[in-house]
């Protein structure tokens, strides 16, 4: 059995209600440091002692189900709740429904309860709409007709990328975004969005895919299907190190992101949860690896880990 004791000289709970731009400055380094030691801070934040209240999260699953067309159960009654800046690292087995769920929070699939972001379903917002803001990216591109480049083009003028301007002007969203310059810093040339998708490798359709993912600058949540599969060790890093800084930024609208891997080095890498598919349950990994002083700023964080048999 795992048991910890956290001595704190500020009460974490405090740090949910700081403004973004607060928070990112604030909590960059505490992230670094949570995602290299598999230390879960939004766990004593949510769970601690001191906690009075609790904002509404970025994401809720509520007893979510999913059946095959023959009517077996992939999972069922699934909860999940995931806040500002988690990376939740999703694992199971072969065949355990780690892609089908993260379809169905997308609203890509047929399910049962609720998938609700900041409390709302997918409906209130819209389904088209939804998907942006909850964006799934598949860990292999299907082949697709054109270029790249053309891909690009249709995603952009999406209605659903458009917004209002609060004058009755509707703006594409999109122009802030630049999935090309995304893409080179995960190390694609730019001369490859016009080359047709079935001339791709499986890394650089899958690089291309996620850039385009991301860097349309429109999802609130991201979820990722093995995105580095088919990666190479330095292409990996460089995905791993953008995305984490842009779930650390206060420029974009980045909160959160569901990540499936089957690499246990990556998910400490960029994890800050662990959530297992056992049995068709959702399972959190609630053990802490750490023993560590670290600072934060001007405050000082004392943590002890205690490890009872």
């Amino acid at each position: 059995m795992m048991s910890y004791i956290v001595q704190l000289q500020l009460k974490l709970a405090y740090l949910t209600h700081l403004t973004r731009s607060l928070t990112y400055l604030s909590t960059c380094s505490f992230r670094s440091f949570a995602t290299r030691r598999s230390f879960r801070y939004s766990d004593i934040i949510m769970n601690s002692d001191f906690c009075t209240s609790r904002t509404t999260p970025i994401l809720e699953l509520r007893r979510l189900s999913c059946r095959t067309e023959q009517g077996i159960d992939i999972f069922e009654d699934c909860d999940l709740v995931v806040n500002d800046g988690d990376v939740v690292i999703l694992q199971g087995k072969s065949g355990s429904g780690k892609t089908t769920l993260l379809k169905c929070i997308a609203h890509l699939n047929l399910y049962e309860g609720e998938a609700l972001l900041h409390g709302k379903t997918p409906r209130s917002y819209g389904v088209p709409s939804y998907r942006i803001k909850v964006a799934y990216i598949p860990q292999r591109p299907s082949i697709l007709p054109g270029t790249p480049r053309d891909f690009l083009t249709t995603a952009k003028a999406f209605k659903a990328r458009r917004k209002s301007d609060g004058n009755g002007n509707v703006n594409n969203v999109t122009e802030i975004g630049n999935p090309i310059e995304v893409a080179q810093a995960f190390g694609v040339d730019e001369n490859l969005w016009d080359e047709n998708w079935s001339h791709l490798s499986g890394g650089e359709s899958q690089r291309i895919a996620l850039s385009v993912g991301i860097g349309l600058e429109t999802a609130e949540v991201l979820l990722l299907d093995e995105p580095t599969s088919a990666l190479d060790a330095e292409s990996t890093s460089r995905v791993e190190k953008y995305l984490l800084n842009m779930i650390h930024s206060a420029e974009t609208d980045l909160k959160a992101i569901i990540w499936i891997t089957h690499s246990e080095e990556q998910a400490q890498r960029v994890g800050t949860r662990f959530v297992h598919i056992v049995e068709g349950k959702l399972v959190e990994d609630s053990t802490v690896h750490v023993e560590e002083g670290f600072e934060l700023g001007a405050l000082t964080f004392q943590i002890r880990v205690c490890v009872h048999s």
